[in-house]
């Protein structure tokens, strides 16, 4: 008679404690025991998100801020206009004089981008150029400012600035007259009631 061979371990035949204990020593534990459990993911705060938000927001304002400051940096100069009237009629030192039309429309050219010519027939006696002096500049490029001093055939004295706005106080004894060559922005500045300099202006060959 065959001896039975069935596998001691087989479902259903319990094994004895010691080859059991034996089987756990060198596979660990047998059957169909948990494997333990996974850790859990740790929960990030909400707080953290809502900082990181918040510090977006705060570069982007401070970037906004900056792009404002720059803007103002750099766009055209903003020239006391009323304090830059009274040094030039007292103490005008040109730094170039156009005593020619043909001067005149080279340089406007060479410094300005734009041949301007000047009617030299009418009276009005330009004196010369000069960039604004740093104590006139209240914002804005300096360097994209040019300035230039002429006197009415009456003896006016009349301050025209190329590239530049004029501020003046509230109350003033001055005009500002606007007007545009060429792209280049033109502004005189006046005791008179009308533009003096502004009309004997132009892009045009004369």
């Amino acid at each position: 008679m065959s001896r039975d061979r069935t596998d001691p371990r087989a479902e259903g035949t319990p094994l004895p404690p010691e080859v059991t204990d034996s089987l756990k020593r060198l596979y660990g534990p047998l059957g169909d025991a948990e494997a333990p459990p996974l850790p859990e993911s740790p929960e990030v705060p909400a707080k953290r998100f809502s900082l990181r938000i918040a510090g977006f927001a705060a570069a982007a304002a401070v970037t906004l801020v900056s792009l404002v400051i720059v803007q103002r940096a750099l766009g055209p100069a903003r020239l006391d206009a009323e304090a830059m009237f009274a040094h030039y009629t007292t103490a005008f030192e040109p730094t170039y004089v156009c005593d020619t039309p043909g001067s005149f429309r080279q340089y406007s050219a060479r410094v300005l981008g734009v041949s301007i010519s000047a009617d030299y027939e009418a009276g009005v006696a330009f004196v010369g150029w000069r960039k604004p002096d740093e104590e006139f500049v209240r914002s804005g490029r300096r360097d994209r400012a040019t300035t230039m001093y002429a006197t009415s055939e009456h003896g006016v004295g009349l301050l025209v600035i190329f590239n530049g706005h004029a501020q003046l106080p509230a109350q003033s004894d001055l005009n500002v007259f606007e007007g545009e060559l060429g792209g280049v922005r033109v502004v005189e500045v006046s005791p008179l009631e009308t533009p003096t300099v502004l009309p004997l202006l132009t892009t045009r060959a004369r």
